[in-house]
């Protein structure tokens, strides 16, 4: 966390209620009729990169098909091998992507908004290594993102019987809490994310389980966390959107101390024209 982000955080953070005003909850499910597209053109580069031919339902048993080296997480990241070689999409996977921010998020947020140019891919499967890394409670204020940003977490196969989508959402309020708690010292909170907050979060939070085809919205302030897979894999993008009279309301940038370091503006860790 940068020194001006730490300026402007704990008065922004209080400020920055426009999901609770304008849906009057945390999180809000979105129907996303492009996901099919989007699945299918992430099962066309993986054959592409690693030979692998898997059907919608089959990539819930992909990590039985993989080298055990592409399943090994990251100690300090928490990214398994497999996930960074989806980094970069193909253009067509980005422009299906830009298809569903216009035809569908752009008509629930209900106004125009920045959004992160390029979705980041994660590929979260069953793995030892995966076990000291998660549960691992935090939220992108953390790597730096402003408090007034909207999270959509989009699954790119369908939820598994016994473990849903094995990612979690806390609620605002209990989020808020842990926060006030920490007095906003982000290194404590993200050091304990792993520890006593994952503890007393765990049991209390929702576990998202919602039907193939939707995705959910949610404030950047609530807390989340990816489970420890038992038993499928899951794919899903990570987006950031911001309201463009969000971003100007505020009028200073937040700079990311994640793998690079961008300013959360546009051009830069935003697309460079507003949807």
């Amino acid at each position: 966390m940068t020194e001006n982000n730490i300026a402007y955080l704990k008065r922004d953070y209080f400020k920055s209620n426009y999901f609770h005003l304008n849906f009057g909850t945390n999180s809000k499910l979105v129907e996303i009729k492009q996901v099919k597209d989007l699945t299918n053109i992430f099962l066309k580069q993986l054959e592409n990169l690693f030979k692998i031919s898997c059907s919608l339902e089959g990539i819930s048993n992909l990590h039985h098909k993989l080298d055990e080296n592409l399943k090994v997480y990251d100690q300090k990241f928490a990214i398994n091998q497999i996930s960074t070689h989806f980094y970069n999409m193909p253009d067509v996977f980005k422009k299906k992507y830009i298809e569903l921010l216009k035809l569908q998020v752009r008509n629930v947020i209900g106004r125009d908004f920045y959004f992160q140019s390029n979705p980041t891919l994660r590929i979260q499967m069953p793995h030892v290594s995966a076990k000291p890394m998660y549960p691992f409670y935090h939220s992108d204020i953390q790597l730096g993102h402003p408090p007034y940003e909207i999270n959509l977490w989009i699954p790119l196969n369908p939820p598994s019987n016994s473990e849903g989508y094995g990612f979690s959402i806390s609620s605002l309020e209990d989020s808020i809490e842990i926060y006030k708690k920490y007095n906003f010292d982000i290194l404590k909170i993200s050091e304990d994310g792993r520890k006593s907050i994952s503890n007393y979060l765990n049991h209390i939070s929702a576990l998202q389980n919602f039907d193939y085809g939707q995705a959910v919205l949610f404030d950047t302030r609530c807390l989340h966390s990816s489970q420890p897979l038992k038993n499928h894999t899951r794919v899903s993008i990570d987006v950031r959107i911001t309201p463009v009279d969000l971003f100007h309301k505020f009028n200073h940038h937040y700079q990311g101390i994640g793998r690079k370091p961008v300013i959360y503006k546009p051009g830069d860790g935003y697309n460079s024209k507003s949807i």
